[in-house]
């Protein structure tokens, strides 16, 4: 077991300012991506440079932490929606942590399209363009998780596991780390090493999410299941089914498909040896029904086709 570095939250503080581990890994996410989009052919075609480039990720800046925030309070604190309307300001009370990925992502499509429209470019190469950093920002945001010792993995005996200050005396997966490794430094490279590649507009961001999504199924059998929200409904009561969890999804996914296979219907229970009526009648198109045709059409041609 590998003892958990306890590193503060904040970085430093100033008074009443600090600044956070978490908020510095934004900052380094979109300087990544100023120095990063440039560099590929495509952007420079779009003119992504200077303040082009700038004026585009203020843009980026704005939806990504406008619906990062909205989309926390919506997925995972609707239970609690009642308290963020009392008091509004808790909801861009960012710095009280709670980001969603899902909203952040939601936000950067609809600023990206709201910035292609006003510039008259397309909407699909400008996204290809831009999602080529995207997985160092999620690398980054992986890395603050870990420092926040938060999102922690299951419990485990592996030589490298942790003990969380969050997740009880059981040495856990840092899950934290893989997915900074996959979904960060691999998806990265994959994506960089094909980023000047004659592909149609939009075919990056597909690989980007293809990439992303298989690399996150892999992670969550080590990641420890998040709390209940929108993304992650209560279907069975005190265990809730956890949607972003593959172990728990892949039994109720696969129960209908179960049930078939055992002939079990909603109306009752088939018996493989009792046939039904219609089972019993011959199909359409069968031997039965061929050899009716060809006797009404002989009887047709001995009479006499009155279309003749």
């Amino acid at each position: 077991m590998i003892r958990y570095p306890d590193i503060s939250p904040t970085l430093f503080e100033f008074g009443p300012f600090k600044i956070r581990w978490y908020g510095l890994m934004y900052v380094l996410g979109f300087l990544s991506a100023y120095f990063l989009i440039p560099r590929q052919t495509r952007a420079r075609r779009l003119g992504l440079q200077g303040k082009a480039l700038q004026d585009f990720l203020s843009y980026l800046a704005v939806g990504l932490i406008v619906g990062a925030r909205l989309g926390y309070v919506l997925f995972y604190q609707y239970p609690n929606l009642g308290d963020y309307l009392r008091h509004p300001l808790e909801i861009i009370a960012i710095w009280h942590g709670g980001m969603s990925f899902h909203g952040g992502l939601l936000g950067a499509l609809l600023a990206g399209m709201l910035f292609s429209r006003n510039r008259g470019l397309s909407f699909w190469d400008l996204a290809d363009a831009a999602i080529l950093p995207a997985p160092i920002g999620l690398g980054l945001g992986r890395l603050g998780n870990f420092i926040n010792g938060e999102l922690f993995g299951r419990p485990t005996d592996v030589p490298w596991a942790m003990v969380f200050p969050g997740g009880g005396p059981v040495p856990r997966h840092p899950s934290q780390l893989y997915e900074a490794f996959l979904e960060g430094l691999v998806l990265f490279f994959f994506l960089w090493f094909i980023r000047n590649r004659p592909f149609r507009p939009g075919s990056l961001v597909c690989l980007f999410f293809g990439g992303y999504g298989v690399l996150r199924f892999f992670v969550e059998f080590f990641r420890a299941p998040a709390d209940r929200s929108l993304l992650a409904p209560d279907l069975h009561g005190p265990d809730p089914v956890r949607w972003n969890d593959p172990v728990r999804v892949f039994p109720v996914v696969s129960a209908p498909r179960e049930g078939r296979e055992r002939g079990e219907l909603r109306k009752g229970v088939f018996n493989p040896g009792q046939r039904s009526r219609s089972a019993s009648r011959p199909r359409a198109g069968g031997a039965h029904s061929k050899s009716l045709r060809r006797k009404r059409f002989s009887r047709r041609k001995s009479l006499g086709s009155p279309l003749q």
